[in-house]
């Protein structure tokens, strides 16, 4: 865990219910949330960006996502403590959206994702560890509603005990 931190502190931090990423900022340093209750994350149409969202405290969270037209952000969403989280990503044209979710400890994540733009291109890859009673889900539901979207999901674990 301590090597985690290490990584994480050059990142910045999330210090409100609502983050924007626009044209004016740097958005090649990585963000990070640590235990959001709720998190409303806006991308700036032509912005490329990368956030990782930590839960290291039992709670319930809700995030959603908004990428403009030729967005692009590539989150990262880490389990260490049983949380119950939920996100909404709403895609744009063109924009791309590049989901890695690690549960390393009892969790339920849950997906929506809609594809409102054509060309917009969303994935998800999925890993979970699962020892003795633990359990982990992880749903998600994409909604593909214009032509000439795609997606594609992966979710490999390991479940012992």
């Amino acid at each position: 865990m301590a090597a985690l931190t290490d990584i994480l502190s050059g990142f910045r931090s999330v210090g409100s219910e609502r983050l924007r990423i626009g044209e004016d900022s740097d958005a090649v340093q990585p963000f990070v949330a640590v235990d959001p209750a709720k998190l409303r994350v806006e991308v700036a149409a032509g912005v490329s960006a990368r956030l990782v969202v930590v839960h290291k405290k039992p709670v319930a969270a809700a995030l959603s996502v908004l990428l403009e037209q030729d967005a692009a952000l590539q989150f990262t969403e880490i389990f260490l403590a049983e949380a119950f989280a939920e996100t909404t990503v709403m895609q744009a044209a063109r924009s791309r959206c590049c989901m890695t979710v690690v549960q390393l400890a009892s969790a339920n994540a849950s997906y929506r994702v809609d594809l409102d733009g054509a060309h917009a291109e969303s994935s998800l890859g999925g890993l979970f560890l699962a020892a003795g009673e633990e359990h982990c889900v992880i749903d998600l539901h994409t909604a593909h509603n214009v032509p000439d979207c795609s997606s594609d999901s992966l979710v490999k674990g390991i479940a012992g005990g």
